[in-house]
């Protein structure tokens, strides 16, 4: 169980590589398009690029006062990957199969069985409840936290002590089972791959 006590706003889909753009020079995804998803990047990476965007609001006068951008906490991501539901996929319908292909999946992931080995324009699939996609599939996510094999719970958890760093979400290269809301895994933060990349949050400075 977890309590969340601070709001916080979560991009509607993961980082494109048009966005990544705007803010720093050169991109390192290996499939390239303005609406694909950024990919091949590290967690210095994603962290670096918040800190630069951070920066570049407020020289604009551009950034919400009390807030920044930030990766969410593992926390924050599942919470609004479900947005209210408790079962595999955020639309309430179950996974039929956790290695082949699951029409139920297709309604709202790009993953193995139908994104033929490549990342897809973002916000192809249905949103969740919140308005939220590529939740499931597409690219995998990073996250603030440092990966645990067992998450802790508690109030506004943030895993700052550890090797590896948390991933969520799974990939246009994964199977179904990785896609499923409660699924998590984590990479050491010098890892990178075309299947990895990351959803900026805004939440309240000191948080």
């Amino acid at each position: 169980p977890v309590t969340l006590t601070h709001g916080f706003y979560l991009a509607e889909t993961e980082l494109t590589q048009a966005q990544w753009l705007i803010v720093t020079t050169g991109n390192p995804s290996a499939f390239q398009g303005d609406h694909l998803p950024v990919e091949t990047i590290t967690w210095a990476d994603a962290k670096r690029f918040c800190d630069s965007l951070n920066q570049h609001q407020r020289d604009a006068r551009l950034l919400p006062k009390g807030y920044r951008w930030d990766l969410p906490t593992e926390s924050q991501w599942e919470y609004a990957c479900r947005a209210g539901t408790t079962g595999a996929l955020h639309h309430g319908i179950e996974l039929r199969t956790t290695d082949g292909r699951c029409e139920n999946l297709n309604q709202v992931a790009w993953y193995q069985a139908n994104a033929q080995g490549q990342t897809r324009p973002v916000a192809g699939k249905r949103a969740n409840r919140w308005g939220l996609r590529d939740m499931h599939g597409n690219v995998w996510e990073w996250c603030r936290d440092s990966y645990t094999d067992k998450h802790p719970g508690g109030t506004d958890p943030w895993i700052s002590e550890g090797a590896d760093h948390v991933r969520r979400g799974g990939s246009a290269g994964y199977q179904a089972r990785t896609c499923r809301a409660a699924s998590r895994d984590g990479l050491a933060p010098a890892a990178k791959g075309n299947g990895l990349g990351m959803r900026l949050a805004l939440v309240p400075t000191g948080s």
